[in-house]
């Protein structure tokens, strides 16, 4: 039973014929941090701020060091990321609060941080009949001849 009070079963098919994935079973996860800026940031300056903040906080492993780097230009934006290490009990805290604390650290160096926008139109196919709600129809009527 999930903590939402849904009961889930496997059958033993299920089981014995897939991967399980066990979150728990290692010490130590593997966090890795999106970060979008202007395409035009220092990205020396980025990867400094970033990976100085993931050495300074004592809940990250030493060893592999926290490592940041520039995974994408997209729309004249880059993305960069921070991957590091960490203990599998503060996992899910240092997720929550690395965020933030990147955040205010490069704002503080003046770099600004993105929050993307894209607007995307969808056109829906001809079969799809969610095409037809909110339109007016038009009933042809056939003369009479």
């Amino acid at each position: 039973e999930t903590q939402d009070g849904i009961f889930i079963m496997a059958p033993n098919s299920t089981i014995w014929n897939y991967a399980l994935r066990n979150h728990s079973r290692n010490p130590s996860r593997l966090l890795t941090l999106a970060v979008t800026l202007p395409g035009n940031t220092d990205t020396a300056r980025a990867r400094q701020i970033l990976e100085e903040m993931a050495a300074g906080d004592g809940r990250i492993q030493k060893q592999p060091a926290p490592l940041a780097f520039v995974d994408a230009y997209t729309d004249g934006n880059l993305v960069m990321l921070l991957r590091l290490w960490a203990n599998f009990a503060e996992f899910a805290d240092i997720q929550r609060t690395m965020i933030e604390t990147a955040r205010r650290q490069l704002e503080a160096a003046g770099i600004d941080m993105l929050v993307p926008v894209k607007i995307v139109r969808q056109i829906p196919p001809d079969s799809d009949p969610s095409r037809l709600i909110g339109t007016r129809t038009r009933t042809l009527r056939r003369r009479k001849g």
